[in-house]
C-alpha cells in the first residue's frame, strides 16, 4: 500500500502543449473580434435610426412651412425649420457625421415646388462606413439604400463632392461631361430596392454652360439647376445654363429619350420633353439668388480644399454674384 501511494504521488501534472496554448488564443482573438463586430454594427444601427428619426421629423416641419409659406425652404434648414421643431440643433446633426456642429442634411437637400411622391427631398450618405444612405422622398417616407460608387475623371470621389472640368461616372454606366470652368455638385447617387440607380447632381447659382448628360435605360436622374430641374429615366439630353441680363436661363434639348422638366419654384409636375424637342426656363436671376446664394457660396469656398475636385487647383471664383443692380424681370418660361 505504502509503495503504491509512493508512485500515485510522484506522478507529473501534464500542462498544455504549444498547440493548446495557440488553439486556445486563437478563440479567444476569435470571440472578440466577433463580440466588437457585433457591437460597431449595433451602434451604427443606432445612429441609423436617429438619423432616420431626424428626417421624419424634418419632413414634418417641411409640411408645416409649406402650410405656412405656400412654398418649400430654398436653404439652410436649421435657420428655415428651426421654429417648427422641438429637437433644437441636434435635429439637423445625423450622429455619423465626424462635424459634431455642423448640419448634416442642408447640403443634400433640394428644394423643388411640383412634386411627386417618388422624389428626392434630403439625404445623409454617411452610414455604415459611408456604404449606406438614408433618404427622404416626397412622400415622407424614409428608407435606407446603398450609395453607388461615383467617379469624376476615372478617381473615385464621394457624394457631396463638388467638381470642374471632365467627365462624371456613375456605377450603371450613366456619363455627364461638365464644360471646363463648370462647377457641378454630386447630391446623391444610391441604388433603389427595386435596384434602379437614382442619382442627382446640382448646378449653382451663377454657373454657366453646358451640360452633355447620358443616362443609362432604366436609371433615375436628376439635373438640379437654379431655376429647373430636369428628371430623366434612360436617355440622352443637354442642358444649357446662361445669364441673359437679369434671368437665368436653363435650356434643355434633348437627343434621345424623353426629358421632364420642371421649374424648380413653381408648382405643377412639370413638361415632358421628347426627342428633337427643346425646353427653356427663365427665371429672376435676383429672386433665386437670394434663395440660393448663401448655400452655393458655401459650395464655392471648397475651391481652396480638396472637398473640390480640378485640374487647377489654383482656380478662383471671379464671376458676378448675382447681387448686381439689373432691373427686375418677371418669371416665364416657354418652349424653343
Amino acid at each position: 500500500m505504502t509503495h503504491a501511494l509512493g508512485q500515485h504521488s510522484g506522478r507529473r501534472v501534464r500542462g498544455l502543449s504549444l498547440v493548446e496554448i495557440v488553439v486556445v488564443f486563437a478563440v479567444v482573438v476569435i470571440l472578440g473580434t466577433m463580440g466588437y463586430s457585433a457591437l460597431s454594427r449595433g451602434r451604427q444601427m443606432s445612429k441609423g435610426t436617429v438619423c432616420q428619426s431626424n428626417l421624419k421629423q424634418i419632413s414634418a416641419a417641411l409640411g408645416l412651412y409649406y402650410n405656412d409659406y405656400r412654398a418649400y425652404p430654398s436653404d439652410d434648414l436649421p435657420l428655415a425649420l428651426g421654429g417648427y421643431v422641438g429637437g433644437g440643433s441636434k435635429l439637423f446633426l445625423c450622429p455619423s457625421d465626424p462635424n459634431p456642429e455642423g448640419d448634416s442634411y442642408s447640403e443634400f437637400y433640394v428644394s423643388r415646388a411640383g412634386q411627386s411622391t417618388q422624389d428626392y427631398v434630403c439625404g445623409c450618405p454617411r452610414h455604415v462606413d459611408e456604404r449606406k444612405a438614408i433618404t427622404l422622398f416626397c412622400s415622407s417616407s424614409v428608407q435606407a439604400f446603398d450609395v453607388c460608387p461615383v467617379q469624376w475623371n476615372g478617381q473615385d470621389v464621394p457624394v457631396g463632392t463638388s467638381v470642374t472640368s471632365g467627365v462624371i461616372g456613375f456605377s450603371d454606366g450613366s456619363r455627364v461631361t461638365v464644360p471646363e470652368g463648370m462647377v457641378v455638385r454630386l447630391i446623391q447617387s444610391f441604388r433603389m430596392h427595386d435596384g434602379r440607380l437614382y442619382s442627382l447632381i446640382g448646378v449653382g447659382i451663377n454657373e454657366t454652360g453646358t451640360l452633355d448628360v447620358e443616362v443609362t435605360p432604366g436609371s433615375r436622374f436628376e439635373v438640379v439647376t437654379p431655376a429647373a430641374i430636369a428628371g430623366v429615366q434612360g436617355t440622352r439630353f443637354h442642358v444649357q445654363v446662361a445669364l441673359d441680363g437679369g434671368l437665368y436661363c436653363v435650356n434643355v434639348s434633348v437627343a434621345e429619350g424623353k426629358v421632364l422638366v420642371k421649374d424648380r419654384w413653381a408648382d405643377g409636375l412639370g413638361e415632358q420633353v421628347v426627342a428633337g424637342k427643346a425646353k427653356k426656363v427663365k427665371k429672376n436671376r435676383k429672386e433665386v439668388n437670394k434663395k440660393l446664394l448663401k448655400k452655393w457660396k458655401k459650395r464655392r469656398k471648397h475651391l481652396a480644399d480638396d472637398k473640390l475636385y480640378s485640374p487647377d487647383s489654383s482656380t478662383t471664383d471671379t464671376r458676378d454674384d448675382g447681387n448686381d443692380n439689373d432691373d427686375d424681370n418677371d418669371d416665364d418660361s416657354d418652349d424653343d
